[in-house]
């Protein structure tokens, strides 16, 4: 395991993560923001990788925020503009 972990790229590693994320998104379902609480994930599309690629996800809070990680560490973002709102935040929750 350990010697396959390094032969990996960062696009077998993109992929792996994004097949993750899509994967759990079709077992959540898919719901509006209107529907959406605090707890729920928010997946994201074409941050990297094109436009049908999940390529991020954060946790909702409400109020059109979430929390969420990236290099540059744990944010705290509104998503109803800007960057986040154009990459198509779509909702799902675990225990629906």
């Amino acid at each position: 395991m350990h010697q396959l972990v390094h032969q990996m790229t960062l696009a077998d590693l993109i992929c792996i993560g994004s097949l993750q994320s899509r994967k759990l998104l079709q077992n959540l379902g898919v719901f509006s923001e209107e529907d959406a609480r605090p707890g729920d994930l928010v997946f994201f599309y074409g941050t990297y990788g094109g436009p049908s690629h999940i390529s991020h996800v954060g946790m909702y809070v409400g109020n059109g925020r979430m929390f969420n990680s990236n290099d540059s560490g744990v944010e705290y973002s509104d998503i109803t503009k800007g960057y986040w709102a154009e990459h198509r935040p779509t909702f799902g929750r675990i225990g629906r």
